[in-house]
């Protein structure tokens, strides 16, 4: 094994293992270190490292943090810290798209956050089901309030328990990927996939608006929300509850990458037939009104377009060059 290696993991083990003390014990930036710092940690020591020394330095670092200080609770976070910035680590290398990377890592950590709040949240004392039912009254008494006649479908009172739920792990996810990339980018330990992305991101101004996911992601995304609301169409039941609300949880996730694809395909579709950015603005603003009020008939005229335009002119394909070129 590389001497240099074995030194660097002992470095970044020790460093890991003195700020877990420090925030565990006295609790400054507590939810912070474990929910964000943990995992960016994570993903600049498998920039850094090989990936079977990268593992064994985070299950080592984790297994001294919960002996020293005997806080099971503080462990179960860590552990799913960790797990979210091996996710992330392994989406961020690969030579993939930014979108691609992003919904998948948050598909994935919805698997692992949800797991934890539902097998754990006795031992935590914290709940995010719970809070999202909370989030969901919130919004019906200001639905009541603003017209007491107005009652919120089932269907939209599903999608605000499961919105709330799913913008943990997504936010989660953004937040360590992009972390993760500007520290590595700091250190320079980025690869050259990961370099490629780090300059998208920081040139965002520039490349933000050809950001997209790929064909096959785009297509997977759609066949799940297909299956989901086929299930909800006829009332099939599922009985565990961990496996429904990750379903529920992931279609949400799904929902959001598709509308972004599609609305964004549309409207740079009206730009560049009218060059006129006042239909441009109604559009938009018809569109995200329409989503609001009639969601399921909207969500499919905006995918139907936007199969229609790729067919046409190939946007997707276009975007995801102008990136590859980068």
């Amino acid at each position: 094994m590389n001497t240099k290696n074995i030194t660097y993991s002992a470095v970044f083990s020790a460093i890991f293992i003195l700020l877990s003390v420090i925030a565990i014990s006295t609790g400054i930036a507590y939810t912070l270190f474990l929910d964000v710092i943990v995992p960016i940690y994570i993903c600049i020591v498998f920039f850094k490292l090989d990936r079977k020394q990268a593992l064994f330095m985070s299950i080592t670092s984790l297994t001294i943090v919960f002996f020293v200080l005997g806080n099971v609770i503080a462990a179960v976070w860590m552990a799913q810290g960790m797990i979210i910035g091996f996710i992330c680590t392994l989406f961020i290398s690969k030579d993939s798209s930014i979108f691609d990377d992003l919904l998948l890592s948050s598909v994935l950590a919805t698997f692992i956050i949800i797991f934890v709040d539902i097998y754990f949240s006795t031992l935590t004392g914290y709940s995010l089901i719970k809070d999202s039912e909370e989030i969901l009254q919130t919004v019906i008494m200001a639905v009541s309030t603003y017209n007491p006649n107005i009652i919120l479908p089932e269907y939209y009172s599903s999608l605000v328990i499961y919105l709330s739920i799913a913008t943990i792990p997504v936010g989660t996810v953004i937040a360590v990927y992009l972390g993760a990339m500007f520290l590595g980018n700091k250190l320079r330990i980025l690869d050259k996939n990961t370099k490629r992305k780090f300059n998208i991101i920081n040139q965002f101004n520039k490349y933000g608006a050809f950001l997209c996911c790929s064909k096959q992601a785009y297509r997977f995304s759609i066949v799940y929300v297909a299956i989901v609301e086929f299930i909800k169409a006829y009332n099939i039941e599922i009985t565990m509850d961990y496996l429904r609300v990750v379903i529920m949880s992931v279609e949400v996730i799904f929902f959001y990458f598709i509308i972004k694809d599609s609305l964004s395909f549309v409207m740079k579709y009206i730009i560049i037939r009218n060059k006129s950015k006042a239909v441009y603005k109604l559009s938009l603003i018809f569109s995200v009104f329409s989503l609001l009020t009639n969601f399921r008939i909207t969500f499919l005229l905006l995918v139907a377009f936007s199969w229609i335009i790729n067919k046409k002119i190939g946007l997707r394909q276009r975007q995801i060059k102008i990136l590859e070129s980068v």
